[in-house]
């Protein structure tokens, strides 16, 4: 009992059901992992967030220890508003990649929607001591110390985030 598949843009099936390509000569198989995060992240893009959390489960499954497969599952969770889900997803990927600066940071965005501010503070700063120039980790930080009275702090953290992005719009106009 898997998921239901979803719809692929040119209308073949993605998930549970196997994918017939013509190069195959109408040789059935089973979508990649690649595949499925593609096509996850496209209905995710797209608003259809239960047929993408469907879709991503598939990839997690055949992609077991992929981490970033984990990481889009969680946003999946996470814009569907099942909390609980998406924590347990980030975790995971966490777990696979402890470096993913990315996955701490919007673990740190589940948990402050929950109203768990200190762990999502110390997921936001992880993220930070990841990579200082995370600009999404850094203005998540900045407003959660802002939340708690930390003023000083949150003026710090936020300025470090300016500094952050203008080095990065200065970069791609180099």
């Amino acid at each position: 009992p898997g998921a239901a598949p979803a719809p692929t843009d040119s209308g073949e099936q993605v998930g549970d059901s196997a994918v017939s390509h013509p190069a195959t000569s109408g040789v059935a198989r089973k979508p990649t992992t690649a595949q499925l995060l593609s096509q996850g992240k496209k209905l995710l893009h797209t608003g259809r967030y239960q047929r993408a959390i469907a879709v991503l489960k598939d990839a997690v499954r055949g992609g077991s220890g992929d981490a970033l497969a984990q990481f889009e599952l969680g946003h999946a969770l996470f814009r569907a508003a099942r909390y609980d889900e998406a924590v347990a997803a980030f975790r995971h990927a966490i777990r696979l990649d402890p470096g993913f600066a990315a996955a701490h940071c919007d673990l740190g965005s589940v948990l402050a929607t929950m109203e768990r501010f200190a762990e999502a503070k110390a997921s936001m700063q992880r993220a930070v001591e990841l990579d200082s120039t995370y600009v999404l980790a850094l203005t998540g930080l900045g407003k959660l110390h802002l939340r708690a009275g930390e003023y000083p702090a949150a003026v710090t953290v936020l300025q470090q985030a300016v500094r952050a992005d203008s080095a990065s719009a200065e970069n791609q106009y180099d």
